[in-house]
């Protein structure tokens, strides 16, 4: 007599699997923390110089003053030149620039030209922002060729 199968074994209740731990949500972008990369060049913060003015040279009917105030004025302008150029090349090395121009009866000056500029970008930056450059008072007869020399001192993170 045959004997009557087995009876099947009652399904397992499946065992519980551990659920996955929630993953932090990620800050926005603006609150990420920046990415480093692995490069040799300088961080942002260092990526800046304080222009003052060297040597002034002044031919013609204007004073050394009235040229100085002048300049003066545009060197905010010649510090973020600085700084575009700075970035760009990934470093900040100290620089002379010599600027040569003239000015004339309108009191602006006009022929700029920058040279030494050891940054890309740096010499026709200057040469833009020094364009700029109005004096209070005009010559009294003709031009006055003016040489200025602009250095550049990397400031320390």
């Amino acid at each position: 007599v045959d004997a009557a199968p087995a009876p099947a074994p009652a399904p397992r209740a499946a065992e519980p699997t551990p659920a996955p731990a929630p993953k932090a949500a990620e800050p926005p972008p603006s609150k990420q923390p920046a990415r480093q990369v692995a490069t040799a060049r300088v961080d942002k913060g260092s990526l800046d110089a304080v222009p003052s003015l060297g040597g002034i040279d002044v031919n013609g009917p204007l004073g050394e003053a009235e040229i100085r105030r002048g300049v003066t004025r545009v060197l905010p302008a010649l510090r973020t030149c600085y700084r575009d150029a700075a970035r760009g090349a990934g470093k900040t090395p100290a620089a002379r620039v010599k600027i040569s121009f003239e000015i004339d009866e309108s009191r602006a000056a006009r022929s700029v030209r920058a040279r030494g500029a050891s940054l890309p970008g740096l010499a026709s930056c200057v040469e833009d922002a020094v364009a700029r450059v109005r004096t209070r008072i005009a010559p009294d007869v003709g031009n006055a060729s003016v040489t200025v020399e602009v250095v550049f001192a990397p400031t320390t993170p």
